[in-house]
């Protein structure tokens, strides 16, 4: 059968804490997750600041969250290096541009 879309959100926001070393918030994240009918770890990762908020994180963790939580989605989503491949097409960009 299919797993319950909370499942997916749970095991999403569990790896997401953990890959910013924020898994003792887990459970109280996914709580917050569905007080507020998030439904996937893009939309958690685009509310993270409140989510911050209402887990009352200390100054540093919510620094990590904030600066890092795009980026603790992304090697899971786009396998290899997304952030180099689009350091490399801007440096393509940039080099056009001098040509012109």
């Amino acid at each position: 059968g299919t797993i319950p879309p909370e499942n997916v959100l749970q095991f999403s926001v569990v790896r997401w804490l953990e890959a910013l070393v924020l898994s003792d918030y887990v459970p109280a994240a996914v709580t917050w997750c569905q007080e507020h009918a998030i439904r996937g770890v893009d939309e958690l990762v685009a509310c993270r600041e409140e989510l911050a908020n209402a887990l009352l994180l200390r100054p540093l963790e919510r620094r990590r969250m904030i600066d890092r939580g795009p980026a603790a989605i992304g090697p899971r989503q786009a396998p290899g290096s997304a952030s180099g491949e689009l350091d490399g097409s801007q440096l393509e960009q940039d080099g056009d541009d001098e040509h012109f």
